[in-house]
């Protein structure tokens, strides 16, 4: 070992050695310690806080939705939930000072965001977490009262023949869209549902062109805009042929007035011509209580099959049975021959 070597090998000299300015190995550097809670940039997260639309008593669905996205851009969520607690400022003041400045951020977010009405429910909130847990209590109880009138009115959404289908299905998705809203996790009926609520809100003309949705398996997957879809086109598609009729009717009509107004003219003279004209006689119903332009039945569609009215030949019942026996009867026929063929044969 040299001479003036130390024996211990982890030796420090108290001095420090000449032309060395660096702290000597094996002394800490005094250094400040790390806070908890590091500070959000508030200036990067501006263009994210102002929402289009404030909160008022109507639209608390689409505004939670709306703000819960701008609390996740700015970083605030777990303040806003309660989810990060203030540290113990005699600990770590400076982590206890960013907490205070980014729950501030939070709570003035929220009140940005209020309506003029809205903000007595956060004055006496002190954090942000306390603003969200008031406006939910408040809105939520209310948002219940708001389901129950929806479902109430979703309920009474009956159609009926001769309404406009197509405003009806309109309506009804007007109405499930605000339950969706409201309701959001606890939705009272799913999609399924209310897919079969949609078919047995219609009138019973309806069940030949709508019990394939609920009983076969190809329409099983049919989303709910999918199925209004075809209502509405199947809607359109009945109009259609209800006026091609109508103005069929209308000819044939204006034809047989024509003949039978000169049959008239020519078989009968005098009064008692006259008489026979004036009786009462509706040409919709054709009954002779009533003239055609008093009949309740004027407009309303009529089966050319069956010729009772509200319903056209598409849906009649009796067309349909009718059809059903003869198909029955051509293939009971059909069998038969072959059975007689093969006797024949042997």
């Amino acid at each position: 070992m040299p001479e003036g070597t130390p024996a211990d090998a982890n030796f420090i000299p108290a001095g420090p050695v000449a032309g060395n300015t660096t702290a000597p190995q094996g002394i800490a550097a005094a250094s400040t310690p790390t806070p908890s809670v590091q500070r959000i940039r508030t200036q990067d997260h501006a263009a994210h806080i102002q929402l289009t639309d404030h909160l008022d008593d109507d639209n608390w669905g689409t505004w939670r939705a709306d703000i819960m996205l701008t609390f996740s851009l700015c970083e605030i969520e777990e303040y806003i939930f309660g989810q990060i607690t203030c540290p113990n400022k005699d600990v770590d003041e400076i982590g206890a000072k960013n907490w205070k400045m980014n729950d501030s951020f939070g709570m003035r977010i929220i009140r940005t965001n209020l309506s003029r009405a809205q903000k007595i429910h956060v004055a006496d909130a002190s954090t942000s977490h306390d603003m969200w847990s008031n406006l939910e209590a408040i809105h939520q109880s209310r948002g219940m009262q708001t389901q129950h009138q929806q479902m109430q009115d979703l309920y009474k959404m009956k159609a009926h023949d001769g309404q406009n289908i197509i405003e009806h299905l309109r309506r009804l998705k007007e109405i499930w869209g605000r339950i969706t809203l409201i309701c959001k996790e606890n939705m009272p009926m799913n999609s399924d549902q209310f897919k079969a609520y949609i078919i047995h809100s219609l009138p019973s003309t309806w069940v030949p062109f709508t019990t394939p949705y609920l009983k076969e398996a190809t329409y099983a997957h049919t989303s709910v805009n999918a199925l209004i879809g075809d209502l509405n086109e199947e809607y359109r598609r009945r109009v259609r042929d209800y006026q091609n009729e109508v103005a069929g009717s209308n000819n044939a009509y204006v034809a047989s007035t024509s003949k039978t107004k000169t049959q008239n003219i020519n078989q009968y003279s005098g009064p008692s011509g006259d008489q026979k004209r004036s009786k009462l006689y509706c040409t919709t119903c054709e009954r002779t209580n009533h003239k055609t332009e008093d009949c309740r039945l004027k407009g309303k569609p009529k089966c050319s099959y069956c010729n009772r009215f509200f319903h056209v030949k598409e849906d009649c019942r009796k067309f349909s049975y009718d059809k059903r026996k003869a198909r029955v009867q051509f293939i009971k026929k059909g069998k038969a021959k072959m059975v007689a063929q093969a006797i024949a044969e042997e």
